[in-house]
This record gives C-alpha cells, sequence and structure tokens, in this order.
C-alpha cells in the first residue's frame, strides 16, 4: 500500500513549491542588486556633477533629465522584479493549501502565514516598509538632481546676464513641466505597485 508520503500528486507540488521558492529568493536579491547598482552608478553621477569642469547648462541638463531618468528606469526594473516574487508568492501559498490537505497535516506554511498577514504565532505579514524606503529614498534622489539642475540652468542664464524677467520664465517652465513629468511617473508607479501586490 502507498503511504500519503509517497503520493506523487504531493512529490509534483513540493517540487513546484522548492522551484518557486528559489525563484522567488533569486527575485529579492535582483531587486537588492538592481538597487545597489543604481546607488552606486547616482553617486557617480552625482559627485562628477558637483565636481564638474562642464558648463551649468550641460551640469543641470544631466541633473533634471539623466538622473530622474535613470530613477524611473530603476524603479520600473525594480518593480519588476517585485512582481515576480509576489505572484510567486501568491502561488505558493496555494499550494502550502493543497500539498496540507493531501498530506493532512499542516506539513508548510510559510507563505500563506505571510500573506495573511500577523497569524496566532506572531508571524509577521508583508513588511512593506522597507519597499517604501527603497522608493522614497531614490524618488527624492530623482526629485533633488531636478531641483539641481534647474538650480544650474537659472545659475547659468544669471551669469549670461539673461534679463530677470527670462530667467523667471524659464525656472517656472522647468519647474512646471518638471512636477507635471513627476506626477504623472509617480501616479502610474503607484498603480502598477497596488496591483502588483495585490495580484491581478
Amino acid at each position: 500500500m502507498t503511504s500519503q508520503y509517497d503520493d506523487p500528486a504531493v512529490a509534483a507540488m513540493l517540487a513546484e513549491y522548492s522551484s518557486l521558492r528559489e525563484e522567488s529568493l533569486n527575485s529579492i536579491g535582483h531587486r537588492l542588486t538592481i538597487i545597489s547598482f543604481t546607488f552606486g552608478a547616482l553617486s557617480v553621477v552625482i559627485a562628477g556633477l558637483l565636481t564638474r569642469r562642464i558648463s551649468d547648462y550641460i551640469a543641470g541638463s544631466l541633473a533634471l533629465v539623466f538622473i530622474p531618468q535613470m530613477v524611473k528606469a530603476t524603479l520600473l526594473i525594480w518593480l519588476g522584479e517585485y512582481n515576480r516574487s509576489q505572484r510567486a508568492g501568491r502561488w505558493i501559498a496555494r499550494l502550502e493549501v493543497k500539498i496540507n490537505e493531501r498530506v493532512g497535516f499542516e506539513a508548510v506554511g510559510w507563505e500563506k502565514r505571510g500573506s495573511n498577514g500577523a497569524s496566532q504565532s506572531g508571524d509577521q505579514g508583508h513588511m512593506s516598509y522597507p519597499y517604501r524606503a527603497t522608493i522614497l529614498l531614490l524618488l527624492g534622489t530623482a526629485y533633488s538632481a531636478s531641483a539641481l539642475g534647474i538650480y544650474f540652468i537659472l545659475s547659468e542664464l544669471f551669469v549670461q546676464k539673461a534679463s530677470d524677467c527670462l530667467i523667471v520664465i524659464i525656472g517656472i517652465a522647468l519647474t512646471a513641466v518638471t512636477l507635471v513629468v513627476e506626477i504623472l511617473f509617480l501616479r502610474f508607479f503607484m498603480r502598477q505597485w497596488r496591483v502588483a501586490r495585490k495580484g491581478d
């Protein structure tokens, strides 16, 4: 007679469970690599801008365009990896229920407990604060670079003795365009993040 531990369905589910756990862990590692690389690259670029031998126009343009776009690309790649780990986690939670039903006791349950929030044993659910801190730090860098870029461009205009009226108009225009672009991106990103957290 075949025992429940020799059940081929349980063996198949455990193999899938193991594979998805590995995918989830790899996704977490990829997110850390992406963030580490980006912070390193941003540090080099920002240090280069602050100790530059180029005109304020060029430095301002790089700070206003390149750094925020680099941050946006990083956040979208990070979000893709976050979504991948969330999808794997949700499927693992379903597998845990199926495996436990098949064997007749709670053999696995890490992801199920985590997806349900705090459990009776005191486990924590989804920890959103590290993700929010990462997003805020990256967006803060982008916003600071944008402000720095506008400052560099207006400083160069001032040095070139442009009229006060022109400096004000350009400053307002750059600030308005920057705010619109950043607000649109933030709305898009937060909408996609909510979808990734809750599932399709």
